[in-house]
């Protein structure tokens, strides 16, 4: 954890036919706000367009910090 709202991590997905088959992706991890959630559950689209596209922008951000 780096903080109490973020942290960072990977997973690995494994294919049960080819063992020799798996990918490692990395990640970070947010909280998500109550004004996200509330975005996300009601019944506005605009709202939900508006953060679903700035969360992409974030992340395409932080992808390319790296």
């Amino acid at each position: 954890m780096e903080t109490t709202d973020r942290a960072t991590g990977y997973w690995i997905t494994r294919s049960d036919r080819d063992s020799s088959m798996y990918a490692r992706t990395a990640g970070i991890y947010l909280r998500a706000d109550l004004a996200d959630l509330q975005a996300l559950d009601g019944g506005n689209e605009d709202q939900r367009a508006e953060l679903i596209g700035r969360r992409l922008w974030e992340w395409k951000a932080v992808a390319n910090a790296f």
